[in-house]
């Protein structure tokens, strides 16, 4: 069995005022995990997951699509390639 998630791109997701709310904080970040899964709907290899405070978006587009689309999305503030 070959390990898929290597072939992968990883982008960091980074988002403004929700990170701030409290309580209502991981609402809000599932929030923006549901839109960003929602916008990029059809991409192939999509897996869009929050780990320790942050969203990351894995993907196998290459062609900058995935980009066109988060920039887009309320509440992002920025994204970056991370490895």
């Amino acid at each position: 069995m070959t390990d898929n998630t290597q072939d992968l791109n990883t982008i960091l997701v980074r988002y403004g005022e929700i990170g701030l709310k409290g309580k209502n904080r991981a609402g809000f970040e599932s929030a923006l995990v549901r839109n960003i899964r929602t916008a990029l709907a059809g991409t192939e290899g999509l897996h869009v997951f929050r780990e320790h405070g942050r969203v990351y978006v894995k993907h196998h587009d290459a062609s900058g699509t995935v980009l066109e689309k988060l920039a887009r999305i309320f509440g992002i503030v920025s994204f970056s390639p991370v490895s």
